[in-house]
């Protein structure tokens, strides 16, 4: 192989070693970014993809992203219970509207719009109706 052509080869990143991952590191990081892959690769220095398909081949990062992502929900859901408590509207009628909802909390937005809208007849003629081929004066089919 020519030096230009090993050249523009490890210029796109091939013929490196790819970067060897310790699972603690990784974990650390996907612990210090909530579990968001995003900046947990920048952090690393790694593509997003190659982050994602070691959690995907490690079961250890792969449980512990699980609960990390639990662990926030967690907060969320208790910063949602503060603002409750807090007499926020809003985010009571969210609670409701999501965790309500076997209580009967929901949204209906449905409406009867048969009295608004006109039926419509839709009429489907063939290329090859006779009642085309007298006005047009062909068949309607362009191949020779």
């Amino acid at each position: 192989m020519k030096q230009y052509d090993k050249d523009r080869q490890a210029s796109r990143g091939r013929g490196r070693k790819p970067k060897v991952l310790d699972k603690g590191e990784v974990i650390r990081a996907l612990e210090a970014e909530g579990g968001q892959l995003t900046y947990a690769a920048k952090k690393l220095n790694i593509h997003f993809r190659t982050l994602k398909r070691y959690i995907n081949d490690n079961d250890d990062v792969k449980e512990a992203l699980f609960a990390i992502e639990e662990a926030m929900l967690d907060t969320a859901e208790a910063t949602l219970w503060k603002a409750i408590e807090e007499g926020n509207l809003k985010a009571t009628i969210f609670y409701l509207k999501t965790k309500g909802k076997k209580r009967g909390y929901s949204v209906h937005d449905k409406q009867d719009i048969s009295e608004l809208v006109q039926p419509v007849a839709l009429v489907f003629h063939s290329p090859r109706d006779p009642a085309r081929l007298q006005k047009t004066g062909h068949d309607g089919d362009d191949r020779d």
